[in-house]
């Protein structure tokens, strides 16, 4: 799942195909950059180092989306598996990151661009400039995500303590410096 947008993809496509490998090309059925992102990030490490290599195929895209000069560069708010974890990040280039939010249910978690239901003091929303993983059976934990080359950091976010979650001190999240 991606909500987003890079700024003037359609303007810098061709590059954009030429940083997916070329042993993960055959999966680029389509022309949307969301498509691209997840394969590129697959070339950088994806089922290794799965927030890392999201954030640095992200932070690729934006700098030609920069180089292309159509704002915004980057709007992200997504969510990826590997099949035993669950991830979702949340940037944006300006102080505009597409809303994202999470919550634990008696079955695990649900990760939505918007609350599904009226519990809204249930959800929690991701602050920009964050990732979580989710684990079955361990705690969720928070990373700093697409702050290095993002030019917006919300104000109070803070990549050592998960005061920035609402709720502040929710039980179960730990919050891991991800380099």
């Amino acid at each position: 799942m991606h909500n987003g947008q890079a700024g003037g993809h359609e303007k810098f496509r061709q590059a954009l195909d030429a940083l997916i490998p070329a042993e993960l090309y055959q999966f680029r059925y389509g022309a949307t950059e969301s498509e691209a992102i997840f394969l590129i990030a697959l070339g950088l490490g994806l089922e290794e180092n799965p927030t890392k290599a999201m954030e640095s195929a992200v932070g690729l895209v934006q700098a030609l989306a920069e180089k292309s000069g159509e704002r915004p560069y980057m709007r992200f708010a997504a969510c990826w598996s590997d099949g035993k974890r669950l991830f979702a990040g949340r940037m944006a280039s300006d102080q505009l990151a597409p809303s994202l939010y999470f919550k634990e249910c008696s079955k695990g978690h649900i990760i939505s661009s918007e609350p599904l239901d009226n519990n809204e003091e249930d959800w929690i929303e991701l602050p920009a400039g964050a990732a979580i993983e989710i684990r079955e059976g361990g705690p969720l934990t928070s990373h700093a995500f697409g702050t290095s080359g993002s030019t917006y950091h919300p104000q109070g976010s803070s990549n050592t303590d998960t005061s920035y979650f609402r709720g502040d001190g929710i039980e179960g999240i730990t919050t891991t410096v991800q380099s």
